[in-house]
């Protein structure tokens, strides 16, 4: 089973790769991006207040759903029965996990903004709607921060040396061995995705004669820190 997923998933890589390069051979590398203007000075303003619009709105949604979690938090070490016990540290841990979720939507907005922006040629001015959104993105961030602390004391603060191996000791076995697991998948897509990515930029770049040096480079250190950091971290315990 395994030996015919690897051959549908190479085949179908096959066909992806043959259909970008069709692409890039058809369109002179994608050259036909730099000319799209579609972001306007009305459209960037619009687009603008719209993802502040949202950012502002999911960060008030998430002081509400952290009040919840504390809430919840604060019942658990009420008397009461166990099952009761047990269904609200349920709920309180979704309603954990909610709040981390939103803080990655609001910078994914921010960033999307960005990207769009970046596509449709928009004009500098258009850049202050893009830093307000990731600056009020990143309050948002700081305020999560402090409150998983409320949440659980025990957590250690950002920043904090072995912040890392902190966190996993207040897990227990079974969360622990689904956050490695989920980790070492994601890890692991994210190397062959970064490796198509620094392929299909090379190729874009050598056939369009635009120099996308600096874009390589930051990919090849992000590839180099992701591949050798985690090899390396994972030698110095057999030494």
């Amino acid at each position: 089973m395994k030996v015919k997923r690897y051959i549908v998933l190479v085949l179908l890589g096959g066909v992806i790769g043959g259909v970008i390069g069709l692409i890039i051979g058809n369109t002179k590398g994608l050259s036909f991006i730099e000319q799209l203007h579609f972001v306007t000075t009305r459209n960037a303003a619009v687009m603008g207040c719209i993802a502040i619009a949202l950012i502002v709105a999911l960060f008030v949604y998430l002081l509400t759903i952290q009040r919840k979690a504390l809430n919840y938090k604060n019942y658990i070490k009420q008397q009461g029965s166990y099952l009761d016990m047990d269904e609200r540290e349920h709920t309180a841990s979704l309603l954990f996990w909610r709040t981390a979720i939103i803080c990655y939507i609001q910078l994914f907005i921010s960033l999307i903004l960005l990207f769009v922006f970046v596509i449709g040629n928009a004009s500098k001015e258009a850049l202050i709607y893009v830093v307000i959104a990731f600056l009020l993105a990143s309050f948002s961030s700081m305020q999560y921060g402090l409150f998983i602390r409320k949440y659980d004391p025990r957590f250690p603060k950002l920043g904090e040396k072995n912040y890392t191996e902190k966190t996993l000791a207040l897990m227990d076995d079974a969360e622990r061995h689904i956050s490695l697991v989920s980790l070492y998948k994601i890890y692991t897509v994210n190397s062959l995705l970064l490796v198509i990515g620094i392929m299909i930029l090379g190729v874009i770049s050598i056939s369009s004669q635009e120099n996308y040096a600096v874009s390589l480079i930051i990919l090849l250190v992000i590839y180099a820190y992701n591949i050798f950091g985690y090899q390396f971290k994972v030698r110095k315990f057999y030494k």
